[in-house]
């Protein structure tokens, strides 16, 4: 029995040598060279009983047969290991993929932007860039919600990434003083994107609005005196029940919900993703609910009931990419706490995830349902995730830049059906954010059985 013992040790010296390989590879080119081994997953052998036990069995057994059975033992010792880790070195790939995207000198994106394109058709090119504080801000509020997740060393990585990321805010945030932020930079002119000459002009068209606002003040982790201040603005700026708006369905248009836009240039837009951001601001922070804040989730709430999300989701939602979009609002807005209204149409809200994910083939989307199904606790939706380059480089739009939505609703309808005059902007870096976050959800569940391949990206350039 001794023997055997000596032979077990023996064999698992052999085995941490095998392992220690790893460390002779960081020479080796490729993502796959350097992540293989990076995991900060300690060994998991089997309970030494469990062991001892079948050595004592095997006592009476010939030679061949002990070192088998010590074979066996050790091939599902690595195995395990080898799942227990997979998801950490996924995670850590990814992380070191989206750091290299964050831009830190680019003759046209601003340093610490994470770089954003926009196209006139559903289809991703990187023809037209964009400096835009949306994707960048999104993407500091992500990992800062999944940093807990994290090892302590890609934490130091996210920590990097934010820092940034804060740095770049600054030049969208209102140059009045008030605690708002724009989509487009405030400090200097700026030529948008669009057709439709809209690209002639230097001068920034857009209001402030709730939905950047709340974002970037989330992705800055401002004092809570801030975030009231904010919230205090936004009173301001709600549908009036005298004089209501004329872009969306009759039905809505009692709702004193918030509007999309913080000014007097542009009309009432409701758009349920940003009222779902601007309530998620609100419970991140705790704050006291207003009269806007239940009327926007009473109109949530009415659009679900009628299936609008579903039917239309470009008239409830315009500036957002389709109804698995809206379904993760939505989730995202119910994982930091329940809200009572929405709990009561979970089940509902699951069905439609999973529906969708049935019908869809964009490897994309099917992350943003998955996601959204992961918050609700109810599975993962997919158990095989595609690489981050087809990830990032989808066709499906997280964020939509809509001219007919502020059109009158007899005109907005029709336009909207056929997606004229939409100007989809797209974002690698964010997408890959969401797949990071997908990793990270599956292993919070304790589920290791997926598969993910993270071949290396190009560098940014610095």
């Amino acid at each position: 029995m001794f023997g055997g013992i000596k032979a077990f040790h023996a064999a698992t010296q052999r085995r941490n040598e095998f392992f220690s390989v790893g460390n002779r590879l960081d020479s080796l080119p490729g993502v796959v060279a350097r992540d293989l081994f990076q995991t900060e997953a300690p060994p998991h052998y089997p309970p030494l009983i469990f062991i001892f036990i079948l050595l004592r069995l095997s006592a009476t057994m010939k030679k061949k047969f002990q070192y088998t059975l010590l074979g066996m033992v050790l091939g599902v010792s690595c195995c395990f290991q080898a799942v227990i880790a997979q998801d950490s070195v996924a995670a850590h790939s990814l992380l070191r993929q989206i750091e290299d995207q964050q831009l830190r000198r680019d003759p046209f994106f601003m340093p610490g932007i994470f770089p954003s394109y926009v196209s006139n058709k559903k289809v991703y090119r990187e023809q037209r860039k964009d400096n835009n504080v949306f994707y960048t801000a999104l993407i500091s509020y992500t990992l800062k919600k999944l940093r807990p997740g994290l090892p302590a060393s890609d934490q130091t990585i996210v920590d990097s990434i934010i820092a940034r990321s804060e740095r770049a805010v600054a030049p969208f945030k209102n140059r009045e003083g008030r605690e708002t932020y724009n989509f487009w930079r405030t400090d200097s002119a700026y030529r948008l994107p669009y057709l439709w000459g809209l690209n002639y002009t230097s001068k920034n068209m857009l209001e402030d609005d709730p939905d950047c606002t709340s974002i970037c003040l989330l992705s800055l982790n401002v004092p809570g005196q801030t975030a009231e201040k904010a919230h205090e603005v936004m009173q301001d700026f709600v549908n009036d029940a005298d004089n209501p708006t004329q872009t969306t369905f009759s039905r809505y248009r009692s709702y004193e919900a918030y509007s999309t836009w913080m000014g007097n240039r542009l009309p009432v837009v409701f758009d349920i993703c940003v009222l779902s951001n601007v309530l998620t601001f609100v419970q991140e922070y705790n704050l006291p609910w207003t009269k806007a804040d239940s009327a926007s989730l009473d109109l949530i709430v009415a659009t679900i009931n009628n299936k609008d999300h579903i039917r239309h989701p470009y008239i409830v939602a315009p500036y957002y990419g389709g109804s698995s979009i809206i379904l993760y609002h939505l989730a995202r807005l119910m994982s930091i706490k329940p809200v009572p209204a929405l709990e009561a149409l979970k089940d509902s809200l699951i069905s439609d995830a999973q529906r969708i994910l049935l019908q869809t083939h964009d490897g994309f989307e099917k992350i943003v349902l998955s996601n959204a199904l992961l918050k609700w606790n109810a599975g993962p939706g997919i158990s095989e995730a595609g690489t981050p380059d087809e990830i990032g480089k989808s066709n499906t739009p997280f964020f939509i830049g809509n001219i007919p939505s502020i059109f009158n609703f007899i005109l907005k309808k029709p336009l909207s059906k056929r997606e004229i005059g939409f100007y989809y902007h797209y974002c690698p870096a964010y997408n890959n954010v969401l797949l990071l976050e997908y990793v990270v959800l599956r292993h919070k569940t304790g589920d290791n059985n997926f598969t993910f391949d993270a071949p290396a990206i190009k560098k940014a350039v610095e």
